[in-house]
């Protein structure tokens, strides 16, 4: 799922990398049970005769084009798409046979938001919206798993960003202040920004 090595800059590494959000497989899976359940009830039905064979091979071919139509392109759609955030940009893919992308370096991303209703607040995702410095300034990405949780939550924000290398910072603290020991980790891009996208994208 993560963007290969071979199109990654010198000390440019992985932070995170997600698809979005399972929801979107949801009416593909249903529309398979309908179909199977629908065909298999049709077949079973024929009457016996010199047209059942040619009837029930109808029925199947009918049920294959359905699915190809509108729950194998959904899918296909959800697993070539794929959000990357590395240390030094954001990068997006899309499409099947032709492949769309935008990789945005993080030093030009102005703002970064969300939104999310009461579904996707059950379900865990939202969408996130992206200003960036450009002609193609905003850039939206729905369903990210998880996208307004650490956010807006700054225990767990400050807790997902100790377990990774030079995460931003999610707001001032009440702690005493500590000297921190040399990290040998490279100093991002995110951490000049100041922008959460490091924490934003954690699922």
């Amino acid at each position: 799922m993560a963007i290969s090595a071979k199109l990654l800059g010198a000390d440019e590494y992985v932070v995170v990398s997600t698809r979005t959000h399972w929801k979107a497989l949801v009416f593909p899976v249903f529309l398979l049970l309908v179909v199977a359940g629908a065909g298999g009830f049709l077949a079973a039905i024929v009457p016996t005769g010199s047209m059942r064979t040619p009837l029930r091979i109808a029925i199947l071919a009918v049920g294959v084009v359905v699915l190809l139509t509108f729950a194998a392109k959904p899918f296909l759609n959800w697993f070539f798409s794929t959000y990357t955030l590395t240390n030094r940009r954001l990068i997006t893919r899309h499409g099947v046979l032709t492949r769309t992308g935008r990789d945005i370096p993080l030093m030009r991303i102005n703002d970064v938001s969300y939104e999310h209703g009461l579904i996707d607040r059950m379900l865990g995702c939202g969408t996130l919206l992206i200003e960036s410095a450009g002609e193609r300034g905003q850039v939206i990405l729905p369903d990210v798993p998880s996208s307004a949780a650490p956010t807006a939550n700054p225990a767990t924000a400050s807790s997902t960003t100790r377990n990774r290398p030079n995460t931003c910072a999610t707001g001032p603290s009440n702690r005493p202040p500590t000297t921190a020991a040399p990290s040998s980790a490279p100093t991002t891009t995110a951490d000049r920004s100041g922008l959460p996208l490091g924490v934003v994208l954690v699922h």
